[in-house]
């Protein structure tokens, strides 16, 4: 499990490591989340997840490239899950200030309600907004048959990667 982990984290730094020329890399930690799912349900279902992430991205101009992976969180029903997965976006601010990237996150997901608990392929679009190093990932889960009804999420992130200043990029 430790050399997985290891060789997880360094695919998601890859991007960030400044390779194919003239560029930026950035790491985020994230972290926990907030989700607000769209139909009536009580007090099954939890809206405040745990959870530690990465996210490493490669910025040339305002095209991003990266990878993102959420190692384990408690989801909706309070089971440990986990996803990782590429995102390529686009990127508008400065760093230093106030910055938004949209990008669409590809990869694969393992979550006790989807699939029968096994692997699952899936893609979906999000929006990061922040100021200076810390950030909020917003994104939506559409309605999935038998599965889920649509829910909204809102993950707070914190820059650790370049650790000089933001404004001598």
């Amino acid at each position: 499990m430790k050399r997985s982990a290891l060789l997880l984290f360094l695919c998601l730094a890859a991007p960030a490591a400044g390779f194919g020329g003239a560029g930026s890399g950035v790491v985020y930690l994230s972290g926990p989340s907030l989700s607000k799912h769209f139909h009536p349900y009580g007090s099954q279902l939890n809206d405040f997840h745990l959870g530690l992430g990465v996210e490493a991205y490669y910025r040339k101009h305002n095209w991003l490239l990266g990878g993102n992976g959420h190692f384990m969180f408690n989801d909706s029903n309070d089971r440990t899950s986990f996803w990782i997965g590429v995102a390529p976006g686009y990127f508008v601010g400065a760093q230093a200030k106030l910055w938004a990237a949209l990008a669409l996150i590809a990869g694969g997901l393992k979550k006790a309600e989807y699939n029968g608990g096994r692997f699952s392929f899936f893609a979906l679009p999000y929006l990061t907004v922040g100021y200076n190093r810390v950030g909020l990932n917003v994104g939506y889960i559409p309605r999935i048959d038998n599965v889920t009804r649509a829910i909204l999420l809102v993950q707070l992130k914190v820059l650790v990667y370049p650790f000089r200043r933001l404004d001598k990029n």
